[in-house]
């Protein structure tokens, strides 16, 4: 099987309407089931509980927990000895001290923290969130055009990052993935991976010598697929070996993105600078005639 027959059978045009299909159905995904989010977002209580000796039940824990404040409790294991308990909305100082109370009962010699969280503040972190990830694309444009300084090659590069980043989130949305530092964390990665593997096509499609433009570009895919199966093996490893949160949202993050990354960078990206090379081509022959 040739895993790079696409680029040297099907049309500029064909190439191009795969990953815009791909794009519109994200959207639609994440407008339709939306994207939650996760404590660093949201108002409300945070108990840790740190410092178990054994791997605690946490669906009993939520159990116990909504009992006694007759609200919607979600309880993740953390490391294997830790507990965060997450209640939205505030809870008032009689309810704070008898889930303490029950949960010191329950795990004896356990630290137990409780954080408020109001709406100022989680709605600065969204702030400052968005705007780590606007700027990083900003920051990326800038330095692509001012290094690479083409017009075209740079900007599908652009499109496909933030392709590559919708498709981080649309999978988010699809799998309920919550947005937290560690998800944000990994979008921005993304934009880093995504670049590299833009570069490497375009590279060498516009710079290398030998062969036509679509058999260059089949050779940079064989690299670029390399490059990314290591990368989700890594992070798959990483995503169901981790009882950590902030990694299983990271890790989460990114294997969506790289595998987005794989359609926007060998159809978009293919498909676009094939289109411009061979409308070249065809305007030399023209002129030479």
């Amino acid at each position: 099987m040739d895993i790079t027959w696409h680029v040297k059978n099907l049309s500029s045009r064909q190439m191009i309407v795969v990953p815009l299909v791909l794009a519109i159905l994200l959207a639609g995904a994440i407008l339709v089931r939306g994207i939650p989010s996760s404590q660093d977002f949201k108002t409300g209580t945070l108990i840790r509980v740190r410092g178990l000796d054994n791997v605690p039940d946490a669906v009993a824990v939520e159990q116990i927990v909504e009992g006694l404040l007759a609200t919607d409790v979600d309880v993740k294991v953390t490391d294997n000895t830790g507990l965060d308990i997450e209640v939205g909305g505030d809870i008032d100082e009689i309810k704070e001290n008898q889930v303490i109370e029950v949960l010191s009962t329950e795990f004896a010699g356990a630290e137990l923290e409780i954080l408020h969280k109001g709406s100022v503040i989680t709605s600065i972190f969204k702030e400052q969130a968005w705007k780590a990830i606007v700027g990083a694309f900003i920051a990326m444009a800038a330095v692509l055009f001012f290094t690479f300084r083409h017009s075209v090659a740079v900007g599908v590069m652009i499109l496909c990052v933030a392709f590559d980043a919708l498709g981080a989130l649309g999978g988010m949305a699809i799998l309920q993935v919550p947005l937290s530092f560690g998800s944000i964390a990994g979008i921005l990665m993304i934009i880093g991976y995504s670049v590299d593997t833009d570069i490497l096509l375009s590279n060498h499609m516009l710079k290398r010598i030998g062969g036509n433009a679509r058999e260059r570009a089949a050779d940079a895919m064989k690299t670029g697929l390399m490059t990314a199966g290591t990368t989700i093996t890594a992070l798959v490893v990483i995503n169901l070996l981790t009882n950590a949160p902030l990694l299983y949202e990271l890790s989460a993050a990114m294997i969506f993105g790289v595998l987005a990354d794989l359609i926007n960078t060998w159809f978009l990206n293919v498909g676009v600078l094939s289109r411009h090379i061979e409308r070249r081509q065809r305007r030399e022959y023209y002129v030479s005639d």
